[in-house]
């Protein structure tokens, strides 16, 4: 997969993760590794930049004698472009799925 649309999937991906529930960097990126192949570092300028577009907020957690962690959280403008984008990413997947099986595909 090539780097932009590698992009565009983790953001999808970010934003519905944090949709279900609040989470640390590295749970997000924990879960992610898990199905898509990407390093753990690959997350936090993900994280950064939805943030910086008022997509995300941030707070600090307390683990019980660990140090606080870092917690992100969907904002409501996070959750109108998630659910845009999703319904977006979903048509274009079908369409392509048509066009690799040939499903579409008529000759006259």
């Amino acid at each position: 997969m090539n780097a932009a649309n590698k992009k565009c999937v983790l953001e999808l991906s970010v934003l519905s993760l944090l949709n279900r529930s609040d989470s640390s960097g590295y749970d997000v990126s924990e879960h992610l590794i898990k199905y898509i192949p990407i390093t753990g570092g690959e997350v936090y300028p993900i994280l950064r930049k939805l943030k910086n577009e008022g997509l995300l907020k941030t707070y600090m957690r307390d683990e019980g004698g660990e140090p606080p962690r870092r917690y992100y959280s969907i904002t409501q403008l996070g959750q109108d472009v998630f659910f845009a984008k999703k319904e977006e990413y979903l048509r274009f997947a079908k369409s392509i799925e048509k066009i690799l099986e040939g499903s579409d595909y008529d000759k006259n």
